[in-house]
């Protein structure tokens, strides 16, 4: 009888376990990448689709997306944010190695939305996962302004100001 007891406790404990994970894996934000071509040669143009997920059901007001990408490889060529729903612009630019976008929106964004579109041009062979999401990132919450963005080594800024 206690072991058919235990049984049934372990079974429902891995049950919830199971459930639970998913839901705390949705909780948190992504910068997803998305290139139009997995490698490119010298003289051909990469365009890398930038999308913030917001995961679960956070609402996001502000991104800061950093790409890191080789120079040596790659020229960094432009960034189209037209068709974002981010509608504040405070930065976008390419050069060094990195990419900066920086935007804003007056509307709590949920899900996936598009960031923006950034081209490059190769110098040489070069595959597309060598473009990376920079760890000074961020996915700022509306309702508290905390980064969502795991792994991210920036800080929410509310918390570290004095007040008065």
């Amino acid at each position: 009888m206690k072991r058919k007891f235990f049984t049934i406790v372990n079974v429902i404990f891995v049950f919830a376990v199971l459930t639970a994970v998913p839901a705390l894996a949705q909780s948190t934000g992504q910068i997803l990448l998305e290139p139009d071509k997995q490698s490119v040669s010298s003289g051909e143009s990469l365009k890398v689709t930038v999308s913030i997920d917001t995961g679960g059901g956070n609402k996001v007001n502000s991104y800061q997306a950093i790409l890191d990408y080789p120079q040596d490889k790659l020229e960094f060529d432009s960034i189209d944010t037209d068709a974002s729903p981010f509608n504040m612009a405070l930065e976008a630019k390419g050069e060094n190695g990195k990419v900066t976008l920086i935007r804003g929106s007056t509307a709590s964004l949920t899900g996936k939305n598009l960031a923006g579109v950034v081209s490059f041009k190769a110098k040489g062979e070069v595959n597309a996962s060598e473009i990376t999401v920079n760890n000074g990132s961020a996915i700022v919450r509306s309702s508290d302004n905390s980064n969502i963005l795991p792994g991210s080594t920036v800080q929410n800024q509310a918390s570290s100001d004095s007040g008065g």
